[in-house]
Formats: structure tokens, C-alpha cells, sequence
């Protein structure tokens, strides 16, 4: 059975591989485990909080390397003007 969340996020995953901002090459499952990994690890261990922070910089970590250069390119337009 799959978590609710964690088929939202692949089903979001998989609209961006259709529109051509995430590699079509893209693991999912892996980029999934990475999205969740690091607030679990908080979270287990307590050393540090879960923050929006935390969200956000995992979330452009994980595009980074998962991104098309189309994407990542129309992101730092947008972001970085």
C-alpha cells in the first residue's frame, strides 16, 4: 500500500516528466525516498527541526540533479531576475 502523500508526490513527479521538467531517465522511487528522507531523519533523531526551510532547500537539492536544463534555466529566470 502506498502513503497518500507519497502518491501525491509521484503522481506530481510524473506530470513533470510529461511536461519535460524533470528527466525523463528520472528515478522516481529514488527521488521520492530522497524528498522524504531528511525530515524522517529529523524527526527520528530530533537534532534539528523540520522546517519550510528544510522543505524547500531538499525540493531544489532533489531538482537539481533531477531537473531538465529547460527547467532549471526558466527557474533562475524567474527567481534570480
Amino acid at each position: 500500500m502506498t502513503h497518500p502523500r507519497r502518491a501525491t508526490t509521484e503522481a506530481a513527479l510524473r506530470r513533470g516528466i510529461e511536461r519535460g521538467d524533470i528527466r525523463a531517465d528520472a528515478d522516481i522511487d529514488l527521488l521520492l525516498d530522497l524528498l522524504a528522507a531528511s525530515t524522517y531523519h529529523r524527526v527520528l533523531f530530533g537534532h534539528r527541526p523540520v522546517t519550510d526551510q528544510l522543505a524547500h532547500d531538499v525540493v531544489m537539492t532533489v531538482l537539481d540533479g533531477a531537473a531538465t536544463p529547460r527547467w532549471r534555466d526558466h527557474y533562475r529566470q524567474q527567481h534570480h531576475a
